[in-house]
C-alpha cells in the first residue's frame, strides 16, 4: 500500500470519506470507537444531516459543521475536524454544542432534549493532558458526581498520537493511527487487514 502524499484530515477528504451514506459503516465504526461503546451498546445507525450555523459574534463567518446528525439512539453528534489551532477553541467548541443541543421548538419539553455529543479531531496539541483522547462532561467539582450525561465532549490530538506495534493498538488508536499519517507503507497495510472499516476508508480515499 502507497504511502500517502495527502493529509486524511482535510475538510474536504473527511466529508467525502465519512459524510456519504453509503459509507455509513464506515462513520459508525470511527464513533463506536471513539464512544466506547460495545456489543448491543454499539450505534447501529446515524442520519446525516446538512446544517449552518448562523454567524451570532463581529468575528465570525458562516460556520458549518464537518459532520453533523442523528445517532440510532437519539444522540447528536457533531464531528469537527482542525487542522489548525483556531482561537478560542474552547468556546467555540461550547457554542456549536450548545447551538445543536438547543433541538426543542417553543411549546416542548425539556425532556425532549436530546444528548449532543461533540468530537473534535484535532491535528495539532491544544490541552495539558499527555493523552491523545479526552473526554469533558458535567461534573460536581467537588464529588466528581455527574449532573447528566447530555452533555459530551471529545477532543483527539493526533499528533499526541504514539505509533507503536499495529497488533498493539485498541480500537480508537487505530482509528488515530489512520488519521496520523505516521505509518509506513508496510504498516498501512497491516493496519487495513486489521480493521475492515478502515480499509474500507483508505479504499474510498481513491475512489
Amino acid at each position: 500500500m502507497e504511502r500517502r502524499n495527502y493529509n486524511p484530515m482535510n475538510d474536504y477528504l473527511f466529508k467525502f470519506v465519512f459524510g456519504r451514506e453509503e459509507r455509513k459503516r464506515i462513520t459508525l465504526s470511527f464513533l463506536n470507537a471513539v464512544l466506547g461503546r460495545e456489543g448491543v451498546d454499539e450505534l447501529q445507525d446515524i442520519t446525516f444531516i446538512d446544517r449552518d450555523i448562523e454567524p451570532q459574534f463581529a468575528e465570525d463567518k458562516l460556520s458549518r459543521l464537518d459532520l453533523y446528525g442523528v445517532a440510532s439512539d437519539g444522540s447528536r453528534i457533531n464531528i469537527e475536524v482542525q487542522l489548525v489551532n483556531l482561537q478560542h477553541m474552547e468556546k467555540r467548541t461550547l457554542y456549536y454544542w450548545a447551538r445543536m443541543y438547543q433541538s426543542i421548538r417553543r411549546g416542548d419539553s425539556y425532556q425532549k432534549l436530546d444528548r449532543a455529543i461533540t468530537i473534535n479531531l484535532l491535528n495539532f496539541a491544544m490541552l495539558p493532558q499527555q493523552k491523545p483522547h479526552t473526554v469533558y462532561g458535567l461534573y460536581d467539582i467537588q464529588s466528581g458526581h455527574r449532573l447528566t450525561d447530555d452533555l459530551e465532549i471529545h477532543f483527539i490530538e493526533i499528533p499526541k498520537f504514539q505509533v507503536k506495534s499495529i497488533k498493539e493498538l485498541k480500537r480508537l488508536e487505530r482509528w488515530m493511527a489512520y488519521f496520523s499519517n505516521k505509518l509506513s507503507e508496510e504498516e498501512m497495510e497491516e493496519l487495513a487487514m486489521s480493521e475492515t472499516a478502515i480499509r474500507e476508508a483508505i479504499q474510498a480515499e481513491h475512489v
